[in-house]
């Protein structure tokens, strides 16, 4: 019967074989051959007859958990284990299931060792306990440096030991040796693993082994995780967020677990990328601009340095000002024309060109025939817009010191570099588009101007042909996808991103500061910046560059040490599973203040 299993059913379908170690992970292998044989039947049937998709019935069941992910903790309070504790008097921690968090398993150890001194499938000989001792040896080296100490345990270890109890430390991890154990333990401050003298019946037993005990915090966190397949960076991934958000440590607010678990790995991935970018293109200096690019360029300072850098303040609306005098039409598109859509909004005449800077033409409405108390309408548009551009020196006036101290800002940005590069989020590359023009006509900049996103689409489909164009010209660059129809992991034309998945993902990558409207001159005669809207998100802002940052300090350091790279797919997983969990991606939203196309600063 089990060959039958596994030749029909199981081995013809690897949804099958994976969802079977899923399983056992979180509830553990069925004691009865019925049992095992009533599971692989369920999984066949899901998976194979009715063909479902692995990710699909997983997000179907991640609509239900809870959030904060970190509320979901240990089952056991420390309060009861300290009652516990006071209760023995030998207590026996279990170094790798109790004191220790190893982030790979053992066939991924073998796997790197591999990888790095060429012991040809070391991965499945470990396995298979057929390979030689080393390199046993050298894929045990890379276990236990891939192993961090579990704060929350630690914490019950010096209580022990405060307390008076015997406290005992043994090492249940047959292939790793107790000399290897000691200096992995000796690291994070325990003796080492106890050999003297046998163990107590009654002793008190701290494992994730053991049942009503210590829960594994990756059994804890491995309902939220998102990856089709386990490879060692994402495996690395969990160790870190698990321990982080389910040991009972921290109680974070939705925000900074948000940059957390989806920001951090974005983030890394996309400098990862920049630097692969810069020596295949020949950048010399980056630029994050706009608000999007603010933590990026925290993140590449502090992890991924290796070119010039600097943080451009640029708006939308900013942008579109200088633009005016190369190309009205735009400017009257994209910051006159999308006003008419606001809702609950004023959308008079008056009002938008007040909004605009523009109050100047006030005077001159009746030339048109409006009054300021006109709403402006798409009908009404195209009469605007000939009205404006009869007027387009006086507007050319207005914007002429913005337009100056730009040139002077942008210039002082650029330096001494011959190739820059903008860095973006997304999605059409329009403001890298307008900067790179003004480089050329305002600034008379002749260097070479390349824009990067982590993901580009339409989103809105007359636009499509425009960013695929760029990007196939080798004008933009993108990391994680180039368009709406390979967006999500795993799935193809899931269609252009809805607003609501806009905001979240833009929100992941935004700024603390107040909305930028133009430049100017200060009162020393240098640039200065003229700022409007107060920015409500400040506070929840920080709180995912605080997640960003603490992921990255734990993360970082780790990927660089072994040369992984964070391939576009794992860096998006975790993104892409958090905006199509309808649950999750509505308390983002809707806490977090957004005005409907609103344009200023943008």
């Amino acid at each position: 019967m089990r060959g039958f299993l596994n030749r029909l059913l199981i081995n013809s379908y690897p949804e099958i074989i994976e969802e079977l170690r899923r399983h056992y992970r979180l509830i553990g292998r069925p004691a009865t051959v019925a049992g095992r044989l009533w599971l692989a039947l369920t999984l066949f049937l899901r998976y194979g007859l009715f063909r479902r998709d692995p990710v699909t019935v997983r997000d179907k069941k991640r609509q239900r958990l809870s959030y904060p992910e970190s509320t979901v903790t240990q089952p056991i309070s420390p309060a009861e284990w300290e009652t516990r504790i006071a209760g023995a008097d030998t207590v026996v921690f279990d170094a790798w299931k109790a004191l220790l968090l190893p982030l790979i398993d053992q066939k991924q150890a073998g796997v790197m060792a591999d990888v790095r001194d060429g012991h040809l499938g070391l991965g499945v000989l470990i396995s298979a306990g057929c390979a030689d001792e080393e390199a046993v040896r050298d894929a045990a080296a890379i276990f236990c440096d891939l192993t961090i100490d579990q704060p929350f345990v630690h914490r019950l270890y010096d209580g022990a030991i405060r307390s008076g109890k015997q406290v005992l430390i043994c090492n249940s991890m047959e292939w790793i040796g107790d000399a290897e154990t000691d200096a992995v333990l000796k690291r994070f401050g325990y003796p080492g693993v106890n050999r003297i003298g046998g163990i107590p019946e009654n002793a008190l037993w701290i494992s994730s082994d053991r049942k009503d005990n210590l829960t594994d915090v990756r059994l804890l966190g491995s309902p939220y995780r998102a990856w089709r397949s386990k490879n060692v960076l994402t495996s690395v991934y969990d160790g870190i967020v698990d321990l982080h958000l389910h040991s009972g440590e921290h109680k974070e607010d939705l925000f900074y677990e948000y940059g957390f678990v989806c920001g951090g790995i974005l983030t890394a991935g996309y400098c990862q990328f920049l630097n692969r970018l810069a020596r295949q293109e020949g950048i010399d200096r980056f630029l994050f601009f706009a608000r999007d690019g603010y933590i990026m360029e925290q993140v590449y300072q502090r992890y991924f340095e290796e070119k010039d850098h600097a943080y451009l303040l640029v708006s939308r609306f900013a942008l579109l000002e200088l633009i005016f005098s190369d190309d009205p039409m735009e400017y009257l598109y994209e910051n006159v024309r999308t006003r008419i859509f606001r809702d609950q909004a004023d959308n008079s005449v008056r009002n938008v060109l007040r909004e605009c800077g523009l109050q100047i033409l006030e005077p001159f409405l009746g030339e048109a025939s409006f009054t300021g108390e006109d709403i402006l309408t798409e009908k009404l548009f195209p009469k605007f817009c000939d009205w404006i551009l009869s007027h387009k020196k006086e507007i050319e006036g207005v914007f002429s010191e913005s337009r100056e101290a730009a040139k002077e800002y942008y210039l002082s940005m650029i330096g001494d570099a011959g190739h820059v590069c903008l860095v973006d989020i997304g999605w059409r590359a329009t403001s890298a588009a307008y900067l790179k023009k003004l480089f050329s006509t305002l600034c008379r900049w002749d260097g070479k101007t390349t824009g990067t996103l982590i993901g580009a689409q339409a989103l809105y489909s007359n636009f499509s042909d425009a960013v695929k164009t760029r990007i196939q010209c080798g004008e933009v660059h993108t990391f994680a996808f180039e368009s709406e129809e390979f967006r999500r992991c795993g799935k193809t034309s899931v269609g252009i991103m809805p607003y609501e998945e806009v905001v979240c993902v833009e929100a992941l990558f935004s700024s603390q500061a107040d909305t930028l409207l133009r430049y100017c001159r200060s009162a020393d005669g240098g640039v200065g910046f003229i700022y409007g809207n107060k920015n409500e998100n400040a506070e929840k802002i920080r709180q995912i560059h605080r997640g960003i940052l603490d992921f990255c300090e734990q993360f970082v350091p780790i990927i660089k040490r072994y040369g992984l790279t964070v391939t576009p797919r794992d860096a998006y997983a975790p993104l892409d599973a958090a905006m199509r969990n309808r649950k999750y991606k509505k308390l983002i939203f809707d806490s977090y203040r957004e005005v409907s196309k609103a344009i200023n600063g943008f």
